[in-house]
C-alpha cells in the first residue's frame, strides 16, 4: 500500500538531523536513511535504491522515495512512491515506470517515516532516459455537465497535478487532486461534442479510457411566465444547468439579467429595468453553451391609473402618477405632459413622481385651465393615460370668455348692480372705421354676455363714461376721429345719457357744456360727474386738431354742467380714475389727484404713454396697457407712494382699451394691438397668485 507522506516541516527537520554523526546512533528515537545510486536507467524508468542505516527505537511503518527536476526537498510538488510492507532487510528498491522525463535530471530522496518521524537521505541525482505512460482503466461518473468531479482511476499518475493532462476530446480539464493511482478533475466549460474521450498524458505518454464520457448539455424546457414587467421573477426551467452561478448568465435580448437562485434544474432572473424592447428573447449562457428560447418575452404596456393631486395647481408642482408596468429605474421611464417632457424625481414600479413641466404654465401671471394629456414612453412603449390631469392655474390675468359682439377699441365701460357694462367704440380693417352704439352687459357669476338696449344717437368712439349712485353715464365721442385731413376730424358730440341697469332704458340729460370732443379723461367724485381734457378737432371756433385742458362737473340733481377750471396741462391721452376718496387722472408720464377743487401732481411712475386704461381696487390704483407697453399694468399706492409691475403676456397686450370692476376684480376688454382688433376678455385679479 501506497500513501502521501505529510508533515513536511518536520521531515525538514529531521533530515538535518539524520544526517548528523552520531556515536551511539542505536539509541536515538529515530531511524537514518542512505539513499544509493540509481540503476536500470532506461527509455522505460529505473530502479531507485535506499538502505535503512540505522531503525532507531521506533518501528517503521512507512518508506520510499520522492523526486523531482529541481534539488529542493518539497513534498508538496515532487513525485512519489510509498511502500508500506513490513521491511526485514536494511535495503529497499522501488522500479519508477512513469513520471521520468527523457532528458530530464531528477534529484531522488529516499525516505522512512514511523509513528512520529520523517527522515530522508541525501539527494542522489540521475539524468532520466523516460518512461513509460499512465494507464487509465476507469473513471466515475461517465456522464456529466460543466463542473462536475470525474475521478480517473489507473497507474502511473503523477502525484504533481500539473504534470498529468487530461483532456475531454480535445478540451483540458483541471486537475484538482493527484496520486500515482487517482485522479479527480472538473468538466470544463464547454466541449465541442457531447460524446467525447477521456486521456491523461505524461511527457507525451496518453492513455485513452475504455468508455466514452458522455457530456451534458444544458436545455431548456420551458420559461414561465412570458410576459410581465420591470422587477418581476421569470423562472427557466430545463436540465443540466452549471451549480456555479459564475457560469451562468441570462440576457433580455441583450440586456444582463439578475440571477437571484439556481440549481441544475431552475433559474429565476429579474426583469432587468435596462429593458428596452416590448419583445425581447431570452438567451441563456451556461458552460459555454447559448441557448435561445423560442418564444419571446413581451414586456406588460404601462398602465395609468390615478394622479395626486388630482390636479395641478401650481407651477413645478410635484404629481406622482400611480399606475403599474413602470420601470423602477428612473432614467428608463419618460413623461410627456400636455406635450412637454416632465423631469422625474422618483421612480417605482408603481408610482412615477414628476415635475409639472414650466411649458404647462408658459406665464406665470396668467391663469390657465386646462385638461392636460399625460403620455408615457418606456421601452419602446408609448401610451397615452385614459384620464387627463386637470389643471386650474389661478393667477392674476384669467381670460374668460370673449365679448359676443365686434372687435373694437375706444369704446366705454362702467359698473352697475354687480355687473359690468361695455359698448360703442371702432374697429378698423384695412383702414375702413366702423362706429358702434351696441351696448352689452356682462355676468361675471356665469361669464356670459347679454346684449342691452343700443347707447342713444349716434354711433360713437372715444367717448366717456362715469357712475354715479349705481347709474352710468355716457356722452362726447366721436363718429368722424381718423382721417387724412385736418379739416375731416369733425362730428365731435356732446349729448349725454343715463343708463338705469334695472330697467335696461336710457334717459337724455343736459348736453356736455364744453365743446363736443372725444378722448376726454371722466371720474365720478362725491356724486358728481367730471369731464374734461380731450380733443377738440376743428369743432372748436380758432382751429382744428386741438386738445383741451378745461375741466367740466355734472350735477345729476340739477342736470346741470358747470365749468371748474383748468386741468395742469392739455392733453387727449388722460384717463380718469375713482378711488372712492379722491378722483385721479393719469396723463402720459404723471398722476394727479383731484381733491375740494385742486390738482395735485403724485410722484407715480412715468410710462410716457397713450391710450392708456385705468382704474382702482382695495385702495391701490391702476393704469397701463397704452401705446409705450401695452402688456404692463402698474399697481400703485396713492399713500405709501409705492408701485408694482403686474405684466401679462406679450401677445396679449392691447391699447385702447375699456374696464369695469366688479368685486375686487377688473375686467380688460377690448383694445387693439395696432394691427388687430381684440374681442377678447380678461380678469385681472391683483391678490392672486395665492402663494
Amino acid at each position: 500500500m501506497k500513501q502521501l507522506v505529510k508533515n513536511l516541516w518536520l521531515a525538514l527537520i529531521l533530515l538535518q538531523l539524520a544526517s548528523c554523526e552520531k556515536d551511539n546512533s542505536g539509541s536515538q528515537p529515530f531511524p537514518e536513511v542512505n539513499t544509493l545510486d540509481i540503476t536500470n536507467v532506461s527509455s522505460e524508468g529505473a530502479t531507485f535504491n535506499a538502505e535503512i542505516k540505522m531503525r532507531g527505537q521506533s518501528p517503521i511503518e512507512r518508506y520510499g522515495f520522492v523526486w523531482s527536476a529541481i534539488e529542493h526537498l518539497d513534498t508538496t510538488i515532487m513525485d512519489k512512491v510509498i511502500l508500506s510492507d513490513n521491511i526485514e532487510s536494511g535495503k529497499f528498491s522501488a522500479t519508477i515506470s512513469s513520471t521520468l522525463k527523457e532528458g530530464e535530471t531528477y534529484a531522488v530522496y529516499a525516505f522512512a517515516k514511523t509513528g512520529e518521524y520523517a527522515v530522508f537521505g541525501k539527494s542522489i541525482q540521475f539524468k532520466s532516459l523516460g518512461s513509460k505512460g499512465p494507464v487509465v482503466t476507469s473513471f466515475s461518473p461517465e456522464t456529466g455537465s460543466w463542473g462536475d468531479t470525474i475521478t480517473i482511476r489507473g497507474k502511473n499518475f503523477s502525484y504533481v497535478g500539473y504534470e498529468n493532462t487530461v483532456k475531454l476530446g480535445t478540451i483540458q480539464a483541471l486537475v484538482t487532486s493527484a496520486s500515482d493511482t487517482l485522479l479527480t478533475i472538473r468538466v470544463p466549460e464547454k466541449l465541442i461534442e457531447d460524446k467525447v474521450n477521456l486521456s491523461v498524458s505524461i511527457f507525451g505518454n496518453t492513455s485513452i479510457a475504455p468508455n466514452m464520457f458522455n457530456y451534458l448539455v444544458p436545455e431548456i424546457t420551458k420559461i414561465e411566465p412570458l410576459n410581465g414587467s420591470f422587477g418581476d421573477t421569470i423562472t427557466i426551467s430545463g436540465n443540466n444547468f452549471t451549480n456555479d452561478i459564475r457560469y451562468n448568465k441570462v440576457f433580455f435580448g441583450n440586456v444582463s439579467a439578475i440571477i437571484t437562485s439556481f440549481s441544475n434544474k431552475e433559474i429565476k432572473v429579474i426583469v432587468p429595468g435596462a429593458l428596452n424592447q416590448t419583445l425581447s428573447s431570452i438567451k441563456l449562457e451556461s458552460t459555454g453553451h447559448q441557448l435561445v428560447y423560442g418564444t419571446q418575452f413581451r414586456l406588460d404596456a404601462p398602465v395609468v391609473e390615478s394622479y395626486n393631486p388630482a390636479s395641478a395647481t401650481k407651477p413645478n408642482q410635484e404629481i406622482t402618477i400611480t399606475g403599474k408596468n413602470f420601470n423602477p429605474v428612473t432614467q428608463y421611464n419618460t413623461v410627456f405632459i400636455d406635450g412637454y417632457q416632465a423631469n422625474i424625481t422618483d421612480a417605482t414600479d408603481t408610482t412615477l413622481k414628476v415635475i409639472l413641466p414650466d411649458e404647462v404654465i408658459p406665464f406665470y401671471q396668467i391663469s390657465r385651465f386646462a385638461n392636460l394629456s399625460v403620455s408615457l414612453s418606456i421601452a419602446d412603449q408609448t401610451i397615452m393615460a385614459t384620464d387627463s390631469l386637470p389643471l386650474f392655474w389661478h393667477s392674476t390675468w384669467t381670460r374668460k370668455k370673449d365679448f359676443p359682439g365686434a372687435g373694437r377699441y375706444k369704446g366705454i365701460a362702467f359698473t352697475s348692480n354687480g355687473k359690468g357694462y361695455y359698448g360703442t367704440g371702432i374697429s378698423n380693417v384695412l383702414n375702413d372705421y366702423t362706429y358702434y352704439s351696441d351696448f352689452w352687459e356682462y355676468d361675471p357669476t356665469t361669464d356670459s354676455w347679454a346684449r342691452k338696449t343700443d347707447v342713444p344717437g349716434n354711433p360713437r368712439a372715444g367717448a366717456v363714461s362715469f357712475i354715479i349712485n349705481n347709474q352710468g353715464y355716457v356722452g362726447t365721442g366721436s363718429d368722424h376721429m381718423y382721417s387724412s385731413s385736418q379739416n375731416e376730424d369733425t362730428n365731435h358730440f356732446k349729448d349725454f345719457y343715463r343708463y338705469d341697469a334695472t330697467t335696461d332704458s336710457w334717459t337724455r340729460i343736459a348736453d356736455f357744456a364744453g365743446i363736443g370732443r372725444h378722448s376726454a379723461a371722466a371720474f365720478s367724485y362725491n356724486d358728481m360727474g367730471y369731464v374734461g381734457t380731450g380733443y377738440w378737432g376743428n369743432d372748436k371756433p380758432d382751429g382744428a386738431w386741438q386738445v383741451a385742458d378745461d375741466m367740466w362737473r355734472y350735477d345729476p340733481v340739477n342736470n346741470n354742467w358747470t365749468e371748474i377750471g383748468k386741468f395742469p396741462r392739455a392733453t387727449n391721452s388722460a384717463i380718469g380714475i375713482n378711488d372712492g376718496n379722491s378722483g385721479y387722472i393719469y396723463d402720459t408720464d404723471s398722476l394727479f389727484v383731484y381733491t375740494e377743487s385742486e390738482w395735485g401732481k403724485l410722484n407715480a411712475p412715468v410710462l410716457q404713454s397713450w391710450d392708456n386704461i385705468g382704474f382702482s381696487l382695495n385702495g391701490n390704483l391702476y393704469f397701463g396697457m397704452g401705446s409705450t407697453n401695452s402688456a404692463l399694468i402698474w399697481e400703485y399706492n396713492p399713500i405709501s407712494g409705492t408701485a408694482t409691475k403686474r405684466p401679462i403676456d406679450p401677445e396679449d397686450g392691447r391699447l385702447s382699451a375699456s374696464v369695469f370692476v366688479i368685486d375686487g376684480k377688473a375686467y380688460i376688454v377690448g383694445g387693439t394691438n395696432g394691427s388687430q382688433t381684440k374681442n377678447d376678455v380678461w380678469e385681472f385679479d391683483p391678490t392672486l397668485p395665492a402663494e
